[in-house]
Parts: structure tokens; sequence; C-alpha cells
């Protein structure tokens, strides 16, 4: 057991030369990269680039009405990142008419026999009220 750690010792001492070495070019490289990566870092904190983000996008072009809004998004990301992944939460496309439905029959149930005088604006206001009151 002690033949073992006397070799392993003693192996180990052989070889701290080649490892400083590396250890050396190791150090290098990564003080090398450390002074690529702070060119690659965001400026500001996020806050401002949040606000950067925000009036770069406010200062575009307008998108025409012909044009798609998910493809624009989806080819601008890089440039608007954040406001991208806002766009692809507030721009889905709903898949289902249960909502339509929905407020038909919320309409149905306040448009009875008694109701039927009311104004359009009235019934419109008694349906947002009815769909926003849960």
């Amino acid at each position: 057991m002690i033949n073992e750690n006397e070799r392993c010792q003693s192996s180990a001492s052989t070889s701290d030369e080649p490892d400083n070495q590396g250890q050396k070019s190791n150090s290098l490289l990564w003080k090398h990269y450390n002074r690529q990566m702070q060119n690659v870092r965001p400026a500001g904190t996020a806050n401002s680039r949040a606000i950067i983000e925000t009036q770069k996008y406010l200062d575009d072009t307008v998108l025409s009405p012909d044009m798609d809004p998910l493809e624009w998004w989806r080819i601008n990301q890089t440039i608007y990142p954040n406001l991208a992944k806002l766009a692809k939460i507030k721009l889905n496309a709903m898949a289902s008419s249960v909502p339509c439905e929905r407020l038909f029959s919320i309409a149905g149930n306040i448009l009875t026999e008694r109701r039927t005088r009311l104004g359009s604006r009235k019934v419109e206001q008694l349906l947002f009220l009815q769909q926003n009151k849960k």
C-alpha cells in the first residue's frame, strides 16, 4: 500500500511540470475568451436594454396590412428578441370557436322577451360586463 502511494506521488511530481504548462495555456485561453466575451455582452442594465429595444421597434416602419404579423416577428426576432417572445404569446391564433359560441349563449340569456327594447349599445355593454365579470 505504501509502495503504491509512493509511486503515485512520484508520478504526480514528474507530471506536475507538463500540468503547469497546460494550466498556463489554459489560463491564457480563458483570459482571451473573457476579453472577447466582454465585447459580446450587451451594455447597460436589463431595463435600459428593454427601453432601447422598445424605442427601436416604435421607430421602425409600420407593417402593411397585407403582411402576416407572425411572419414579420419570425424574421425580426433577432432584432427584437424580447418583444418577439411577447408577440408569440399575445399574437397566437385561437383554434376553437368555443369562446364565440359561449358569447352567443350569454347574449341569448341577456336578450330575453323583456329586454328586446334594449339598444345595441346597452346590449354590447351588458355582454362586455357579463363576459368580464369573472
